[in-house]
Order: C-alpha cells, then sequence, then structure tokens
C-alpha cells in the first residue's frame, strides 16, 4: 500500500534535505532573479558557491540544486524502503526522533524548500510517494 501524497511528501522532502545538499548535482541557468550563488563545473566536478545569510544560502542550494535534490529523493524513496506502511512504520518511523533539526539551522532550510519550490514551480512532490 502506497503512503498518501500531498504534505507526507514534502515533509519526507523537508526531512531528507539537509543531509542530501551536497550531493553532487548539475543545474540550468537560474530565472529567478535574486539567487545568492552560482552552480559551476571545474574539471568535471560541480561546485556550488554561496553567500549571504543563512536563510539566502538555503535558497540559493535549494534553487540551484533543487531538481536534482529532488530527483535524488525520488529514486531513494521509490527503491523500496519506505513505499509501503509497514516499512515506514518499522524503519522510518523510529529513526526519525534523531533526525531533529536544531532551530538555528531551521530557516535555512525552510528557505531551502523555498528555493527548491522557486526553481520547480510549485510544491517540492516526490513523485515516489
Amino acid at each position: 500500500m502506497k503512503l498518501a501524497a500531498g504534505r507526507f511528501n514534502s515533509v519526507l522532502c523537508t526531512l531528507f534535505l539537509m543531509p542530501f545538499v551536497g550531493v553532487p548535482a548539475l543545474a540550468g541557468e537560474p530565472t529567478q532573479p535574486k539567487v545568492n550563488g552560482t552552480l559551476s563545473e571545474i574539471d568535471g566536478v560541480p561546485i556550488l558557491r554561496v553567500w549571504g545569510t543563512a536563510e539566502e544560502q538555503g535558497f540559493a542550494q535549494g534553487f540551484l540544486l533543487g531538481p536534482d535534490i529532488v530527483r535524488f529523493l525520488d529514486g531513494f524513496l521509490s527503491s523500496g524502503t519506505i513505499l509501503d506502511v509497514e516499512g515506514y512504520r518499522n524503519r522510518i518511523l523510529p529513526r526519525l526522533g534523531l533526525m531533529k533539526i536544531q532551530p538555528p539551522y531551521e530557516a535555512e532550510l525552510r528557505a531551502m524548500l523555498r528555493g527548491i519550490e522557486a526553481r520547480t514551480g510549485g510544491p517540492a512532490i516526490v513523485s515516489a510517494l
């Protein structure tokens, strides 16, 4: 049985963002007028540069890496780890308590999600759910 989509997938996307921000990714030119960052490539290695406040950096990370973050999460979630209720209850739910985001980083994470949504044109939806 698949888990319900909607708000749950946005929450999952938010919970999984921080550990995977460093995943190498390539993105096209941003269309957002104010993005405090750049994504380039040096010798085949993607280089992400961000600057500004924590929120501005989070937005830039989400905007520049958004499609790749969502694609990565989609692949991870469609691997069968949590697509069924039993797997979610047994594997994910007990570990959610370990994934606490400290208040100083919460604003950056929320801004990252806003950046993903600005880049993808809507809510950060993981299609595997």
